[in-house]
């Protein structure tokens, strides 16, 4: 598996914190788990991304969040028998 851990912190400027939370990562992962650790650089460089991206399109740059309708309401119930309350706006058949 692969994370990505994401730092408010500008890394270059805090010299030890770096060494420090990959240390700390690196004991509590599990076997096979990679962390890639960004700091508010890379936060950065995502935004200027999206509004270059929002500008090339004209304005009209959506993100896949919440695009896409919510399942109905014949799989609402199988959903959330294995992920919780999830979609609290859908009803399902059952209730």
């Amino acid at each position: 598996m692969k994370l990505w851990y994401q730092s408010m912190s500008r890394q270059k400027a805090w010299g030890s914190y770096n060494k420090a939370l990959r240390t700390i990562l690196d004991q509590v992962k599990d076997a096979g788990t990679e962390i890639e650790v960004h700091g508010i650089t890379a936060l950065v460089k995502m935004g200027e991304m999206a509004v270059k991206l929002d500008r090339i399109m004209g304005g009209k740059f959506t993100s896949k969040r919440l695009a896409y309708a919510p399942p109905g309401r014949d799989q609402i119930d199988e959903i959330r028998k294995y992920y919780g309350d999830v979609y609290p706006t859908v009803k399902g058949k059952r209730k």
